[in-house]
């Protein structure tokens, strides 16, 4: 506003910036250009807010996209939490930034930080605040954001503004990271130079930090529990490794012992089997000793036999082509072994094995090695054999060729091939023991058949010729017409005791000729249902004298049958005897017979 200045000015002013200008001389429009004059610094002052804003806005947001792109890109959370902490200072432009980590029991302490250089730090420090648990951490686990704009406005308790006080806070801004629905801590903007109004942007860019946060850490949880899982499985895969070589190690071992195991079952199998098929011990012998050659792959295998005097020879021996035979024909090797024979038998009496793995390594006296080196020994594993709970001989296996490391299968093998040695010497022994008990019963046998031949000869003559006067001494009497019963009965009981004898006489000689394979069958065919009464016919009289029930059970159509008539009646009558001998008064004997599909059942049975 002027009173001078000419138009030319004005316009040149107008064009430096000036809004308007007025004339002294005409003040008219005054109240209008201040009141457009405000309206416009008004807008001015808008716009410059709305920049500002825009300007705060696009580096949160550039914030929150840095943030995401480091959670992607990375899984250092240290690194993402101390570049969050910063940045979110930058952009707040506040005193201090921290993430406060919360413990089990509800206390915590600061785990990241970001402070200007005239505040105090907090990293790592421990912070007690006792009004903290009680009031707020269930607010904070269900999501509350709490700003605090002066700590000295009364919004807070007191205890808790004089806690914040001694970290020089004077304003803060506080929000949960709540991580898998759980309270993981707090993302907390400390301002200490003065009060701070928050504002809503401000405000919810640290929650969108926090939530960003929230991801890291689980991001960095998953990938620490991944890194245990892989390093677990990596232990376990180790582990497994380990586990394989040593089964693989355990299985080579388990097949050469199950291996090991099956030569020597199939071994001692074959040496019982031996035992039991054969008698000939030199047989036996011969198998078991090669059997054990090949099983043990050694140069030798002998059967040594002690002498009454404790000294010994070579029964029997396998040995590999290439070594002197101690055992054949014409060869009979002798050893005295004077330690054996002073201590008669020595340790083998007491049932001990015994191995050396090199006889020159052993501490065997000169001439001990001086015998071991004529059979050629080098190495060689004994067991010892006993008979009737006695020391009878040695089992033993050399190593001619080298020194041998013996294994205690192997000796053990040798132990147990010793026993079965023993039982086929047994056997042996038991076998020559029958085969002259044989003999001599064969003898005996032979002479009762004789002695039987020679008195059933000599006694069926008198006999008969005592038959023969009884019957002419019935002749007689029927011709004279004597009478005499007690006579009668006399001459019954003579020629009853006559028949008795022959009877007894031809069951000798049938005997005699079925056990020299020389009895003939008289074959007859017989109708069964006439001729099986006719056999109980003689004991009816007996059993009514015994007040025995008798009684005939037959089938009506019984089969006609071919059979030595004789040898069946013998067989029945001893079956009826024994019956009424044995069975008590008032009871019953009964002669059945009966076909079971293509069998014919004769049955003589009491009650």
């Amino acid at each position: 506003m002027s009173g001078t200045i000419g138009e030319v000015a004005a316009v040149a002013m107008m064009k430096a910036g000036a809004h308007d200008y007025l004339m002294k001389e005409s003040l008219t429009r005054l109240p209008e250009a201040v009141r457009r004059e405000v309206r416009e610094a008004v807008i001015r002052a808008e716009r410059k807010q709305a920049t500002i804003r825009l300007r705060q806005t696009a580096e949160r947001e550039q914030l929150i996209r840095l943030m995401t792109e480091r959670i992607r890109q990375s899984l250092d959370l240290d690194h993402i939490l101390t570049t969050t902490v910063n940045e979110v200072r930058q952009v707040l432009q506040t005193d201090r930034v921290i993430l406060f980590r919360l413990r089990t029991n509800g206390q915590g302490y600061v785990a990241q930080e970001s402070v200007g250089e005239h505040w105090n730090a907090l990293l790592n420090e421990d912070i007690h605040d006792p009004c903290f648990h009680a009031n707020y951490i269930e607010k904070y686990a269900s999501g509350r954001i709490w700003a605090i704009a002066d700590i000295d406005d009364g919004s807070i308790q007191p205890c808790h503004a004089d806690f914040l006080r001694q970290f020089q806070i004077r304003a803060n801004l506080i929000v949960p990271i709540i991580q898998s629905s759980r309270l993981w801590g707090l993302l907390i903007a400390h301002h200490c130079c003065k009060t701070r109004q928050w504002t809503e942007d401000e405000i919810l860019l640290l929650k969108q930090l926090a939530d960003q946060v929230a991801i890291a850490i689980q991001q960095a949880d998953l990938y620490r529990q991944a890194q245990l899982e892989l390093a677990e499985r990596q232990r376990a895969e180790a582990t497994l490794q380990q586990l394989n070589q040593e089964l693989e190690q355990r299985v080579q071992e388990r097949t050469q012992s199950l291996q090991q195991q099956a030569d020597q079952e199939r071994l001692l199998r074959l040496i019982i089997q031996n035992i039991h098929r054969s008698l000939d011990l030199e047989e036996i012998l011969s198998t078991v000793l090669t059997e054990t050659r090949q099983t043990l792959q050694v140069d030798r295998v002998t059967v040594y036999q002690f002498m009454p005097d404790w000294s010994g020879y070579f029964l029997a021996e396998s040995v590999g082509e290439g070594w002197v035979p101690l055992v054949g024909e014409g060869i009979r090797t002798v050893w005295e072994d004077t330690y054996l024979q002073e201590t008669q038998g020595g340790r083998y009496a007491n049932n001990e094995a015994f191995a050396v793995n090199d006889i020159y390594a052993m501490g065997h006296s000169p001439c001990h090695i001086d015998i071991l080196e004529q059979f050629q020994i080098r190495a060689y594993a004994i067991a010892p054999i006993f008979l009737d709970h006695h020391l009878w001989g040695l089992l033993s296996a050399y190593q001619n060729s080298g020194t041998r490391e013996w294994q205690n299968w192997e000796v053990n093998l040798l132990r147990q091939i010793g026993v079965q040695t023993a039982i086929a010497l047994r056997q042996s022994r038991l076998y020559q023991t029958a085969q002259t008990q044989v003999r001599a019963l064969e003898q005996l046998s032979q002479l009762k058949d004789d002695f039987l031949s020679t008195v059933s000869h000599e006694l069926r003559s008198p006999l008969a010729n005592i038959k023969m006067a009884i019957q002419m001494v019935k002749l007689n009497l029927n011709r004279q017409n004597i009478q005499d019963d007690q006579l009668n009965r006399y001459i019954q009981i003579l020629e009853d005791g006559c028949v008795q004898e022959l009877t007894l006489i031809n069951d000798l000689l049938d005997l005699q000729r079925l056990e020299a394979g020389v009895q003939t069958l008289e074959l007859e065919r017989v109708n069964l249902n006439y001729w099986l009464p006719s056999v109980v016919e003689p004991f009816e009289a007996r059993a009514q004298e015994q007040q025995q029930q008798l009684t005939i059970d037959l089938e009506s159509d019984l089969p006609t049958i071919t059979t030595d008539l004789s040898a069946l009646k013998r067989i029945l009558a001893e079956l009826l005897h024994n019956a009424c001998k044995y069975t008590p008064p008032d009871e019953q004997i009964t002669l059945a017979a009966q076909t079971r599909e293509l069998t014919l059942q004769i049955q003589v049975s009491n009650s």
